[in-house]
């Protein structure tokens, strides 16, 4: 998440109530792959189906900042750990994100 986070930052993570309490851009703290992952929320997916997912689990669309990173895969609400409340992406950046530059 860098230039928002750096490497070794001490972050503060509040709970998520719900998934209408997210909006894009909030950054995110979740396991991925058995690492911990800190990546914006972009979306829910309310299109996924998949047979090895529970069809009551709500599929979350996450990205990194650095779009030469490729994309998330989606992932379960269950494996959010909460919002990075002191993280913000700056208007500039989203501007760039939305433009995709």
């Amino acid at each position: 998440m860098q230039p928002v986070l750096q490497n070794k930052d001490i972050i503060l993570v509040e709970s998520i109530k719900d998934l209408a309490s997210l909006k894009k851009f909030d950054v995110i703290i979740f396991w991925q792959n058995n690492i911990l992952v800190c990546h914006y929320f972009w979306k829910e997916n309310k299109f996924f189906q998949s047979e090895s997912l529970d069809l009551n689990s709500k599929i979350i669309v996450t990205r990194p900042l650095n779009p030469l990173k490729g994309y998330d895969h989606p992932i379960k609400m269950e494996q959010i750990l909460g919002l990075v409340s002191q993280a913000k992406i700056n208007w500039w950046l989203r501007l760039r994100i939305v433009l995709n530059f």
